[in-house]
This record gives C-alpha cells, structure tokens and sequence, in this order.
C-alpha cells in the first residue's frame, strides 16, 4: 500500500557540469531538492500506473532492480499525460544532452 505525499512539487531532468543526467524532484513550497538520482541511458522507466483508479500516479522504475519511486500527476491538463510521459522517457534514454533545458511539472 502506497500513500501519497500531499507537499506539491516539480520534476526535472537536467545535466550537470560532467555531462550526467539527474532525475530530480522538488518541494515547490521548501524550494528543496529531495530527490536527486543520477543515471545514464536506458537506467529508468516512468510510465503511468495503469491500475490506479483513485488518481494519475507514474512510477519510476529502476531497470535491474526492484527499486520504484511513485508520483502523483497534479496538472489538472490530463490531456497531457501522455506527452509528459513520453517526453520523460525520450529525455531518460537520451544518448546525447538535449540543446535545451528540459522540465516536466508532475508531483509526488
């Protein structure tokens, strides 16, 4: 059983000064960082979980592990989902840094 974290906040992706790719959530209202992993291509997956009848929650999942972080959509624009979704996993399979600075508002 998974409760959600009711704080509202925004994932990015974004690269650091070694070129390496961080996965990361924010607090919007701490203005904190709680979650920062590094990865390289083809390391993640987020997807939606389908199941979930009682909200639009996305789970990251770690390939070759068992380890899975979930997140709870709060763009009221459902309509989107899909397009954040896939653009996360395009950035997250990415073999070279993107020209721009890529952001994804979701929350956890």
């Amino acid at each position: 059983m998974i409760e959600p974290d009711a704080r509202r906040g925004v994932i990015y992706l974004q690269y650091d000064q070694r070129r390496e790719l961080h996965f990361c959530w924010k607090d919007r209202d701490a203005g904190s960082v709680e979650v920062d992993i590094v990865t390289v291509p083809g390391n993640l997956e987020f997807r939606r979980v389908e199941p979930c009848k009682t909200g639009r929650v996305y789970v990251l999942k770690f390939r070759g592990s068992t380890n899975r972080m979930f997140f709870w959509m709060q763009d009221p624009r459902h309509n989107l989902d899909d397009v954040f979704c896939a653009r996360v996993n395009e950035l997250l399979n990415a073999v070279q840094m993107p020209t721009e600075k890529s952001t994804i508002e979701l929350a956890k």
